[in-house]
């Protein structure tokens, strides 16, 4: 997904065009809300997709 974001952001399209629709993804999970959190923070959005996805799963835990 995050290469596909980054095509997106080449293509100028920001990558929260992309990224709203993985909101959901983690939903009832352990660290949903912290996934939420880091997809969604405005502070964010000008960093490289790469890196706030990094930013994002180290709240949370593996998946099975």
């Amino acid at each position: 997904m995050v290469a596909y974001m980054q095509q997106v952001v080449a293509g100028g399209e920001p990558w929260s065009h992309v990224s709203r629709h993985m909101l959901g993804l983690r939903n009832g999970m352990p660290g949903a809300r912290h996934w939420r959190q880091v997809w969604s923070d405005h502070r964010l959005k000008r960093e490289d997709p790469a890196r706030v996805s990094r930013l994002a799963r180290e709240g949370v835990p593996a998946l099975p």
